[in-house]
């Protein structure tokens, strides 16, 4: 879990610091200040070890075409995460865990020829084909991804070659699991796992209970196997057990939160649009919810929203916990500047009382 985390020289920001971060963080602003990329700059700052990732953000954002082929423009694939598109300089995020632990991530693409000639030796001694390593090196189409914590050191690269693309060496388990939400529809699948392991752990009933807030008739949850995938249905009372989906968007959305949320203990939940499907006369309850399922697991919250709705839903929820572990951090880009501007809880009573505009 985070205490600061700064960024510099990725998607709209320059150089971008946040300072005293809560366990739960809901991020404001207006279209295109940056909060979707603060949330990506997380998700790539969390896997210190795989580069990959920075071809997922784009593919969160629906331009995998462009990344996920082998074959790829003569820019190579890695400059739609540079500031600017300028790959030439390197993307860096800092930050300071709650372990106290300080950690720094770069992201380079290998293009100057010390950089060249230290990728070639480390890949080759990895048993990459010693005979592309210096084309593929010198098209551009190898990102670099150094990491520090502590007095540890690592690097990993992503390579991309004419047939295909991979990274070396092989990556190992994260720290700490990111799980990363977009307003998408949610992989069925994977809720039916994470569902199936909450009934191993007899914490099945959490999720019900959660769900109970869109709608009071659910009773239980099972995962069907059906043909090759399986699906979450409810009981509500009916003849038959109802899909999960057929009982709307708003509860298959508060079901991905609350799954994930349970399968991140100790990690990070970062959620695009958290109000999304969602009633606003729900919200408070779904705060509350949501709230004590991260301090049960020790679970982080990072999400954004457009919703004065829901700014207001949370603020009140939390004001009735004696610990208010949340702020509002709107973000306000000023030209080519993205700052944060904090709101803590003096200053979000304020600001409601008086109408002002904080989103």
């Amino acid at each position: 879990m985070y205490k600061t985390f700064e960024i510099s020289n990725f998607r709209c920001f320059t150089e971008f610091k946040l300072s005293s971060l809560k366990t739960i963080n809901l991020l404001a602003g207006k279209n295109g200040s940056g909060k979707t990329s603060l949330l990506e700059a997380l998700f790539l700052f969390s896997a210190r070890n795989n580069p990959t990732l920075a071809l997922v953000v784009n593919d969160k954002r629906g331009i995998e075409s462009i990344n996920l082929k082998p074959v790829v423009s003569e820019d190579g694939p890695f400059e739609l995460i540079f500031k600017d598109f300028n790959t030439s300089g390197s993307i860096l995020f800092k930050a300071t865990l709650k372990n106290g632990t300080t950690r720094a991530v770069k992201f380079k693409v290998v293009t100057d020829i010390k950089d060249i000639n230290r990728a070639h030796n480390f890949l080759a001694k990895e048993g990459y084909d010693s005979s592309a390593v210096m084309e593929t090196l010198e098209s551009g189409k190898v990102l670099e991804l150094s990491h520090k914590t502590g007095a540890k050191k690592g690097s990993y690269y992503l390579v991309f070659s004419k047939t295909r693309s991979r990274v070396v060496p092989g990556m190992p388990n994260p720290d700490f699991l990111t799980f990363f939400l977009t307003h998408q529809h949610p992989d069925y699948e994977a809720l039916a796992q994470q569902f199936g392991q909450l009934v191993v752990d007899k914490k099945s009933k959490n999720i019900v209970r959660i769900l109970n807030i869109i709608d009071p008739r659910l009773k239980n949850i099972e995962a069907v196997p059906q043909a090759n995938h399986t699906i979450l249905y409810g009981d509500i009372g009916a003849p038959k057990l109802t899909p999960l989906p057929l009982l709307g968007n708003g509860i298959m959305m508060l079901a991905n939160y609350a799954l994930t949320i349970y399968s991140a203990p100790g990690g990070v939940v970062l959620i695009d649009e958290i109000e999304n499907g969602l009633h606003h006369s729900i919200l408070g309850k779904v705060w509350s919810a949501l709230a004590k399922a991260a301090k049960e697991n020790n679970t982080q919250l990072f999400a954004t929203t457009h919703s004065l709705e829901c700014i207001k839903a949370a603020h009140r929820a939390f004001a009735k916990d004696k610990n208010y572990d949340f702020q509002l951090i709107r973000l306000d880009r000023k030209e080519q500047e993205v700052k944060p501007v904090v709101l803590d809880r003096e200053i979000i009573e304020t600001a409601i009382e008086a109408n002002w505009e904080i989103r």
